[in-house]
């Protein structure tokens, strides 16, 4: 497979056999009409399928994509550059005061980035934070409200939500399982209680030391710690209890220690949490929603030189802010994408 995008006038590529990790880079100078006669020649006859990433506007995707698509008939992916973390850089920190020493261990926002919940993991306790300003980590503040998951899972480690956060999800490393709850106003913690739904996740997943779910509930995608993202169908879509273990992939060839994941709205972009290199890795799911068809792309953004200690990972799902949290400093880290 092969991964484009592109940046002023160069050209940046990625190419490889179908799923191969990694793949190689190639770097160029093309326009539009000559991107594929010049900067790959007739390697194209290799691939089975091509990821067009490009930071361009919608008439020139088409034009390339035509142009493509006419000349090899291969099917190819229009990213339009969302969720490319190839230019990220590193924002800003904030500590995460006024619920005491939290052991930071995941995060997720609401849709608007005017409230952060904060998974704390040797409290067993979720916390909710609002931001003056949207998705400005200098603007945290502590409403003092709060539940404690610890009758569910006693080390919780991961924790998810529906967009608009009547729907939320929690699971660790003692207890096996993920759990879900309900809040009957979105994000307000202190209308949240256990649904008494779950799913056992003690034979794929152990350990669970991260999740999240798709943006249509019909996916959830767990972190299993040292070994990879596994991926289970939720029959009823946002009910945990309807789910059954359908595929995994290892993160090893990139770090063995992953930490966190999350998976773009269209399903086709997964950013993984490593903590072996302090990275954040970035794949193509060539098939939307399927980890099997997971191409890396040899994108990655460091984080070590903030916080040697990443936690949890959240990607807002415009795909141009990312967060993570440290479990040593109780810090929460923002960055542009």
């Amino acid at each position: 497979a092969m991964f484009l995008t592109n940046s002023a006038n160069n050209v940046y590529g990625y190419r490889g056999a179908y799923n191969s990790t990694p793949a190689t880079r190639i770097t160029g100078t093309a326009s539009i009409g000559n991107i594929f006669d010049n900067s790959f020649s007739s390697d194209l006859d290799m691939y089975e399928i091509v990821v067009l990433d490009r930071k361009s506007t919608a008439a020139e995707d088409d034009q390339m994509g035509n142009y493509f698509a006419a000349k090899w008939d291969i099917p190819y992916i229009n990213r339009d550059g969302v969720w490319d973390m190839s230019a990220g850089s590193f924002v800003q920190n904030a500590a995460l005061t006024g619920a005491g020493t939290p052991d930071a261990v995941d995060t997720i926002f609401n849709a608007d980035g005017t409230k952060m919940i904060l998974l704390s993991g040797n409290t067993d306790t979720v916390f909710e934070f609002t931001l003056s300003t949207a998705y400005d980590v200098s603007t945290l503040s502590y409403t003092g409200n709060s539940f404690d998951v610890g009758n569910e899972e006693r080390l919780p480690q991961g924790i998810a939500s529906n967009e608009d956060g009547t729907i939320m999800y929690a699971c660790g490393i003692l207890d096996d399982a993920v759990f879900q709850y309900t809040l009957s106003t979105g994000f307000d913690l202190s209308t949240m209680s256990y649904a008494s739904k779950s799913m056992d996740t003690s034979v794929n997943t152990p350990t669970c030391i991260g999740g999240t779910i798709s943006s249509d509930g019909k996916e959830f995608y767990t972190v299993e710690n040292a070994a990879g993202i596994r991926r289970y169908t939720l029959s009823t879509p946002w009910d945990i209890s309807t789910g059954t273990y359908t595929s995994s992939y290892a993160t090893t060839g990139e770090d063995s220690t992953p930490y966190s994941v999350a998976v773009s709205p269209d399903g086709t972009q997964m950013l993984v949490l490593g903590r072996q290199n302090d990275n954040i890795y970035q794949y193509v799911l060539l098939t939307p929603w399927d980890i099997t068809t997971a191409l890396y792309n040899n994108v990655v953004l460091p984080v070590g030189a903030q916080d040697g200690s990443m936690a949890g990972l959240f990607a807002q799902a415009e795909g141009t802010k990312l967060y993570t949290v440290s479990t040593a400093t109780d810090n929460i880290y923002e960055y542009d994408i």
